[in-house]
């Protein structure tokens, strides 16, 4: 023979595992912590090209480097004021000279 179950501690049971809505806040703070993490991871790999045992460049092709993530980096300032911001350009070595 079958038990009944206990409807009333099923149903206790289920609304303890029902979340709340995530808050504007909470997205914010989760898509924001992995985004700067990969964000960081990506950072350290471009300095790994600082390696010269490994990679040969010009002062030139740095500055190049440098100045793009300067401007990407004022830029995402830029967004979180009360101006707003600008979309950047995706990154690329000019083919000239």
């Amino acid at each position: 023979m079958r038990k009944k179950r206990n409807s009333k501690a099923a149903s206790s049971h289920q609304e303890s595992t029902v979340r709340s809505p995530e808050t504007k806040a909470e997205k914010f703070e989760r898509i924001a912590e992995r985004r700067v993490n990969e964000a960081l991871r990506a950072l350290r790999l471009l300095g790994n090209l600082a390696d010269r045992r490994n990679y040969e460049y010009t002062e030139a092709q740095v500055s190049t480097v440098l100045r793009a993530l300067d401007r990407e980096y004022r830029a995402l300032r830029s967004k979180f004021s009360a101006d707003g911001g600008m979309v950047g350009e995706p990154f690329r070595f000019s083919k000239e000279g």
